[in-house]
C-alpha cells in the first residue's frame, strides 16, 4: 500500500515536472523572440540615425576639409613660394657680397 501511494506521488512529481519544463520553454522562446524583435528595431533605428545624421555630417566634413586643402595651395602658391624665392635671392647676393667683398654680414667670423 505505501509503495502504491509513493508511484502516484512520484507520478504526480513527474507530470508536474514536464508542465513546468514546457511552460519554462515557452517563456525562453518568447524571451529570444522578443530580444531578437527588439535588436533588429535598434539595428534599424541605428541604420535609419547613421543615413539621417552622420551620413550629411561627413560630407560637409569632407567639403570643409577640400575647402582647407585647396586654401593651402592658393597660399602656398600666391604667398609662400613668392616669399621664400624673394629671401632665397637676397640671401644668395648677401653671400655674393659678401665673397666678393670681404665683409662678413651679421657679426659671422
Amino acid at each position: 500500500m505505501i509503495l502504491g501511494a509513493l508511484g502516484a506521488t512520484r507520478d504526480v512529481f513527474i507530470v508536474l515536472w514536464a508542465f513546468l519544463s514546457v511552460m519554462a520553454l515557452i517563456f525562453i522562446i518568447l524571451a529570444a523572440l522578443a530580444i531578437w524583435a527588439g535588436v533588429k528595431d535598434i539595428l534599424k533605428t541605428v541604420k535609419a540615425t547613421v543615413n539621417e545624421d552622420v551620413k550629411p555630417i561627413l560630407t560637409v566634413s569632407q567639403d570643409t576639409v577640400n575647402n582647407v586643402a585647396g586654401t593651402t595651395r592658393f597660399v602656398s602658391d600666391t604667398v609662400a613660394k613668392p616669399v621664400i624665392r624673394g629671401l632665397s635671392f637676397i640671401a644668395g647676393a648677401r653671400r655674393a657680397l659678401s665673397v666678393f667683398t670681404g665683409i662678413s654680414g651679421r657679426g659671422r667670423g
